[in-house]
C-alpha cells in the first residue's frame, strides 16, 4: 500500500513537472509567436506603404514624362536624348549658365521674345512716324501743287491779257500816224520780253512739280520696300575653318559673289551688325557655285575665326547691287591727298555701284539715281578750302537728308566691308632687305646739321700767339 503510494506521488510530482513543462514551453511558443505575427503584420504594413508610394512615383513619373511631352513608354535614355537635342535647337546661346531646365529655357526664351516684341514695337512705331511724315509731305506737295497751279493759271491769264493788250495795241497802232510807229516797236519787244519771261517761268514751274512727283513716288516705293525691323543683318555663315590662312563660306556663284569682295567677320552669337564688334576680316579668292573660299587678312589670335562666325559687307547683297555717293575728302592713309579712285575701286570690285562723287575741287562726277542709297562722308574742308567745294559738300549733304539716305564716314564703310590695306612688311629673317634698316631723313629730305656738335668732335686749330711770349 505504501508502495503505491509511492508510485502515485512519483506520477503525480512527474506529471506537475510535465505540466509545468508544457505550460512554460506553451508560454515561450505564444510569445514568440505573438512577435512574429506582429514582425509580419509590420513588414506587410510597410510593403505596403512602399508598393503604394512607388505606384505614386510611377504616376508622378508618367506625369512629368507628360509635361515635358514624351509618351508614358518613354525610357529615360530616351527623354535624357531629346533634351540633349532640344537645347542645341533652341538654347544653343542660352547664357543663363551651364545648367539648363526646361524651365529655365522657357523663361530664357519668353525674355528673348519680350526683347524681340520690344525691338518690333519700337520698329513699328517707327515705321509709322515714317507714314506720318509721308502723308504730311504729301499734303504739303498737294499744297505746293496746289499754289503752282494757281500761279501757272494766273500766269495764263496774264498772258492772255497781255496778249489782249498786245492785240489791242497793234490795232490802235495801225490807225495812228508815224509819230505813233516808234511806241508801236517799243511796246511790241516789252510785250515779247513778258511773253518770253512767263514762258520760261512755267516751264520752270512744270518741272519742279514733275520733281515733286517723281520724288513722292520714289517716297512710296521705299516704304512699300520697308521690312521692319530694320536691322544689319548678315550675309553669311564661315562653314569652314582650317589650320592654315583661308576659310569657307556658304556664299557663291548662285548668290553673285565675286572674287575679292571682303567680308567683315562676327562671332556666331552676332544678331545686329551695328551694335557688334568685328574679330577679324576675310577676302574672298575662290568662287564656286554654292560656296567660295576666303583668305583671312585680318584676325586675332586670342579670338581666331572659326566655323559658324557670321560675314557682313555694306556693299554687297546676295542677289543685288548697293549704290553709294561720295563727297569730297576721301583720303584713305591721311597723307592729305584724295584717294577717291581708290576707293571706288574698292567699292566697285566688292559689288557696289558709285553713282556721283566730288573731288576736291567741288566738281560733280555722275548724279544720284533712285537705286542710290548710301552717302560715304570723307573729311571735312580746311578753312582755305574753295567756295566751291563747300557748296558742292553742302548740296550733295542736304540730298541725302532730303531722299533719306544712310551716312556713314569712310571708316566705317572700310570697317564694315572687312577692307585692310595692304602695308610694306619688313622682314627680320636671312631674306631681309638691307634698305629697310637705312635712317630715313625726315619726309625724303637729306639730313642736315642743326649746328651743335659734341665736344669730342670739335675741329683741333694750333694755339693762337700771345703777345710779349716767348713763343
Amino acid at each position: 500500500m505504501a508502495r503505491e503510494s509511492q508510485g502515485l506521488q512519483i506520477a503525480l510530482i512527474v506529471f506537475v513537472l510535465f505540466t509545468i513543462l508544457l505550460g512554460v514551453t506553451t508560454f515561450i511558443f505564444s510569445k514568440e509567436y505573438s512577435k512574429a505575427k506582429a514582425l509580419a503584420a509590420d513588414s506587410e504594413k510597410k510593403a505596403l506603404d512602399a508598393n503604394t508610394a512607388l505606384q505614386q512615383a510611377e504616376s508622378e513619373n508618367m506625369q512629368m514624362k507628360a509635361l515635358v511631352g514624351h509618351p508614358e513608354t518613354a525610357t529615360l535614355d530616351a527623354v535624357t536624348t531629346q533634351f540633349n537635342t532640344d537645347m542645341l535647337t533652341f538654347a544653343s546661346n542660352f547664357s543663363g549658365g551651364e545648367m539648363k531646365t526646361y524651365r529655365l529655357i522657357c523663361q530664357w526664351l519668353f525674355k528673348e521674345l519680350q526683347d524681340k516684341n520690344a525691338l518690333l514695337s519700337a520698329e513699328k512705331q517707327r515705321l509709322q512716324e515714317q507714314k506720318d511724315w509721308v502723308a504730311a509731305q504729301e499734303r504739303a506737295k498737294d499744297e505746293q501743287i496746289k499754289q503752282w497751279q494757281e500761279r501757272a493759271q494766273k500766269a495764263e491769264q496774264d498772258l492772255a491779257a497781255r496778249q489782249a493788250e498786245f492785240q489791242k495795241s497793234q490795232l490802235l497802232l495801225a490807225s495812228t500816224n508815224q509819230k505813233l510807229g516808234e511806241d508801236k516797236k517799243n511796246i511790241l519787244k516789252q510785250s515779247q520780253d513778258e511773253l518770253t519771261k512767263a514762258a520760261t517761268e512755267k516751264a520752270e514751274r512744270d518741272k519742279q512739280i514733275q520733281n515733286q512727283e517723281n520724288y513722292i513716288q520714289k517716297l512710296h516705293t521705299t516704304i512699300d520696300d520697308m521690312d521692319p525691323p530694320v536691322v544689319d543683318q548678315p550675309d553669311g555663315v564661315v562653314t569652314h575653318a582650317g589650320r592654315g590662312n583661308t576659310v569657307s563660306i556658304n556664299l557663291g556663284r548662285a548668290h553673285g559673289l565675286q572674287r575679292l569682295t571682303n567680308f567683315s567677320v562676327y562671332a556666331r552669337d552676332m544678331t545686329d551688325v551695328t551694335s557688334a564688334g568685328r574679330k577679324g576680316a576675310i577676302e574672298v579668292i575662290d568662287v564656286f557655285d554654292d560656296s567660295a573660299v576666303a583668305q583671312i587678312v585680318e584676325d586675332e589670335i586670342s579670338n581666331p575665326i572659326l566655323a559658324g562666325d557670321k560675314i557682313f559687307t555694306p556693299l554687297w547683297k546676295p542677289g543685288e547691287q548697293q549704290h553709294f555717293a561720295l563727297t569730297c575728302g576721301i583720303d584713305l592713309d591721311n597723307d592729305g591727298r584724295s584717294d577717291i579712285d581708290e576707293v571706288r575701286n574698292i567699292i566697285t570690285s566688292n559689288g557696289g555701284v558709285v553713282d556721283l562723287w566730288l573731288d576736291d575741287a567741288g566738281q560733280k562726277f555722275g548724279q544720284i539715281t533712285p537705286d542710290t542709297r548710301y552717302l560715304v562722308e570723307g573729311k571735312r574742308p580746311t578753312e582755305g578750302s574753295t567756295t566751291e567745294r563747300l557748296n558742292a559738300r553742302k548740296w550733295i549733304i542736304d540730298e541725302a537728308k532730303n531722299r533719306s539716305f544712310r551716312t556713314m564716314s569712310l571708316d566705317e564703310l572700310l570697317n564694315r566691308m572687312g577692307y585692310v590695306r595692304q602695308v610694306h612688311v619688313v622682314r627680320y629673317d636671312s631674306k631681309a632687305n638691307p634698305a629697310d634698316f637705312r635712317a630715313q631723313p625726315p619726309e625724303g629730305v637729306p639730313r642736315v646739321s642743326s649746328g651743335t656738335v659734341s665736344g669730342l668732335y670739335r675741329k683741333e686749330e694750333p694755339p693762337k700767339p700771345v703777345i710779349n711770349s716767348a713763343y
